[in-house]
Formats: structure tokens, C-alpha cells, sequence
């Protein structure tokens, strides 16, 4: 049974990842992003897991150093050192993404987007471990040890990485894209509250960890009603900025239709009885939504009223962005008048 356990712990772990991605990916109602991008995002959070570590060893070094034997590594490596430094690499992991495939990100949603995968790939690393640690624990590792973790950890935690990390997409994001002294203040805040995040959910796993005893029955229940809270704010917070960043995408859609629109209304009738259905059509965020996979595209009854291609759904979301980046209208109007 152990040799099972120890064989399917990754596989449930990155199970839980792919599922929590293609959740995010599916969020990108634009243009969602590529696999083969978000599978080389998902290795470079791997490649996370080993400066973390290593750092984490130094910093723990320090702190003995500085509070000898009476140094609380446990609540300091939890509350303060974990989210710093993993907040810290993980973004630095973004930003390298950003370096190498500049041009796969393009809006806010972009980037939230590969933030997450890093961040869902380090967890994945972490899940795996915790998984193997408690299968082998000294002190009664075993199958009930593992369902526990599995439960606690794998499931119940799926994605919680992702909305810590999140909001250093937003970050990097403002530095990218923002202006003035917004850029620098969004930036700041951004990667604070991800810091901050984290450290509120080691904190409460921190307390929850001291025991349910009598002596200790009140910070373990403080525990448990701090770890609520901080899933609530997690779950607050990513739902407003993933929901700003949709929002923000179909803001770019909205502004290209009504150029578009302008310029079919300058043509004969016949012809925009050709473009104007069409052009609403492209305008619909359902069909974006429903054209991101072929057994989506076949939900969906646009095609019998208006001939338009699921090709056609990605084609315009970049003619879209491109017009935002400064673009004409000639793809756009290519679309519509096929």
C-alpha cells in the first residue's frame, strides 16, 4: 500500500493542478492562452521549488544565528520566511516568463494567468512532498496520515498558491502597463497583498498546528476562525481582480466592435446585412467562451444562424488586441466581410 500511495501522490497532485489551470485558462475569455506557453510556465514553477530551498536554508541560518536555541524557527519559517521568499521567487519566475514570451501577454488577464500556473506548479511540488512526508512520518504515517493531508492539502487547498500569486501578475502587470504614480503604488500593494495573503494562511496553519488540547483550545479555535477568514479574503479578492481583468478584455472587445460598427454602417445595405450579424456575433463573450474547445463550440447554436467559423472567435480577439495596441481595422473588417 505504501509503495502505491507513493506512486500516485504526484499523479493526484498534478490531477489537481491541471484541473485548477484549466479552470483559470478557461477565465481567459479573449484569447486563452497556449498550452505549449503554459506548459513551459509550469516548468519554470518547478524550477522554483530548488532556489526556495536553498534560500529558505540560509535565512534559517540567520535566525538561529541571531536568537540562538530560543529562536522560534517553526512560527518564523511559516509566517514570515515561506511567504516572502515564495512570493519573492514566484514572481521572479513571472517575470522571466514576461522576458521570454512578451508577446503572449497582452492584457491583465495574461498575466494572472502564468502567475497562476507558476504558482500551481511550485504547490504541486509542495502537495507531492507534504503527500510523501506524511505517508512516511515517523510518529504513524500511514493511509490515514495520507487521506488526511490528501483532504486538508491537495483538495481543500486546491489553487490557494494561485490566488497568493496572483496578485504579483497584478503587479508586474502595473509595472508593464501602468502609468505614473499609479504604476509604482498598483506594483507595491500588489505584491504586498500577496505576501500578506499568505503569511495570513500560514499563520492560522501555524495555530491550528499547536494542538486542540485544553491548554491550547483557544488558539487552536482562533486558528480555525483566522484560517476562514483568510479563505474568504483569498477567495474575495482573486474573484475581484480576475473578475476587473474580464472585464477589462471585454471592455478591448466592446471598443473594437464600435469601430468596426462605424465603418460597416458607411457600406451598402447588402452589405451589412453580411457584417452586422456577424459583428455581434463576434461581440458575444459566450461564443468566446464556447469556442475555446471543440465539444464547447458544439454547445452552442450560433453557427446555424450565422456562419462564422470557431477559428474566427481567436482571429478576431487578436485583430481586437492589436487594434488596442495600435492597429487598423482591416482585419477586423476582413472578418466581417469574409
Amino acid at each position: 500500500m505504501h509503495a502505491f500511495l507513493f506512486v500516485i501522490s504526484p499523479v493526484v497532485a498534478l490531477l489537481a493542478s491541471f484541473l485548477v489551470i484549466s479552470v483559470i485558462r478557461f477565465l481567459d475569455v479573449v484569447e486563452p492562452e497556449p498550452w505549449w506557453v503554459i506548459a513551459i510556465g509550469f516548468v519554470l514553477g518547478l524550477a522554483t521549488v530548488v532556489p526556495t530551498i536553498v534560500v529558505a536554508s540560509w535565512i534559517q541560518l540567520i535566525w538561529s544565528i541571531l536568537f540562538g536555541e530560543t529562536a522560534p524557527l517553526v512560527f518564523l519559517q511559516l509566517v514570515v520566511d515561506a511567504p516572502l521568499i515564495e512570493e519573492t521567487i514566484k514572481a521572479l519566475a513571472v517575470v522571466f516568463l514576461l522576458l521570454i514570451f512578451r508577446r503572449e501577454m497582452d492584457s491583465l488577464t495574461d498575466f494572472i494567468v502564468y502567475a497562476c500556473v507558476v504558482a500551481v506548479a511550485f504547490e504541486f511540488c509542495e502537495n507531492t512532498l507534504y503527500l510523501w512526508f506524511h505517508l512516511n512520518a515517523e510518529d504513524g504515517g500511514g493511509l490515514t496520515a495520507w487521506l488526511m493531508e490528501f483532504n486538508a492539502r491537495t483538495m481543500a487547498s486546491a489553487g490557494v498558491h494561485a490566488m497568493f500569486t496572483a496578485w504579483s501578475g497584478f503587479a508586474i502587470w502595473c509595472l508593464v502597463s501602468g502609468r505614473g504614480v499609479l504604476r509604482w503604488l498598483g506594483s507595491v500593494l500588489g505584491f504586498a497583498l500577496a505576501i500578506v495573503l499568505h503569511a495570513l494562511n500560514n499563520l492560522a496553519a501555524y495555530m491550528v498546528s499547536l494542538g486542540d488540547g485544553e491548554s491550547m483550545s483557544v488558539v487552536y479555535q482562533f486558528g480555525q476562525s483566522l484560517g476562514v477568514i483568510g479563505n474568504i479574503l483569498e477567495m474575495a479578492f482573486f474573484l475581484g481582480l480576475i473578475g476587473s481583468a474580464i472585464l477589462g478584455d471585454l471592455h478591448v472587445l466592446t471598443t473594437f466592435g464600435l469601430a468596426l460598427q462605424q465603418q460597416v454602417l458607411k457600406y451598402s445595405p447588402d452589405r451589412q446585412a453580411i457584417a452586422l450579424p456577424r459583428l455581434q456575433c463576434f461581440l458575444n463573450p459566450f461564443h468566446h467562451l464556447m469556442a475555446h474547445s471543440s465539444f464547447g463550440w458544439s454547445l452552442t447554436r450560433s453557427r446555424s444562424r450565422v456562419k462564422v467559423g470557431r477559428a474566427e472567435y481567436a482571429r478576431f480577439a487578436k485583430a481586437a488586441l492589436s487594434y488596442r495596441a495600435g492597429s487598423d481595422l482591416n482585419s477586423g473588417m476582413a472578418l466581417l466581410l469574409p
